[in-house]
């Protein structure tokens, strides 16, 4: 849907991001009020990661519509779910925590699996 959002109206990825958010703010709101959360109490403690998140997500969206622009949906779709395959790696430069065996089985696995679905020499 996205793609032919992008193909056919000729939206940009930053107009599809602001309407997919549009689009889910009041089913959001709707339950939130109905479990009776209240999502507007941030502790002030919590702000400098919460904006970096909302960036980092809002960025990681952006490039994804970008994607689509250059490459098929798939495979687009496919690069832009390696980051479960990265996080071992990532956790290890961040919280110094220790990479285990089956971290590196599972990446060479996730690894092969990603190449198989790209199949970068045709």
């Amino acid at each position: 849907m996205v793609k032919i959002a992008l193909r056919h109206y000729q939206l940009t990825p930053l107009e599809i991001i602001y309407y997919i958010s549009l689009a889910c703010s009041i089913p959001f709101y709707l339950e939130m009020k109905y479990n009776k959360k209240e999502f507007l109490k941030v502790s002030p403690k919590m702000y400098v990661s919460l904006v970096v998140r909302i960036f980092c997500g809002f960025l990681a969206d952006v490039f994804l519509f970008y994607a689509f622009n250059f490459t098929s949906y798939s495979k687009a779709l496919c690069l832009f779910f390696t980051n479960p395959i990265l996080i071992p790696f990532i956790s290890k430069c961040i919280t110094k925590s220790r990479i285990r065996k089956f971290d590196i089985i599972a990446f060479i696995i996730g690894f092969c699996g990603l190449l198989m679905i790209i199949n970068p020499v045709k």
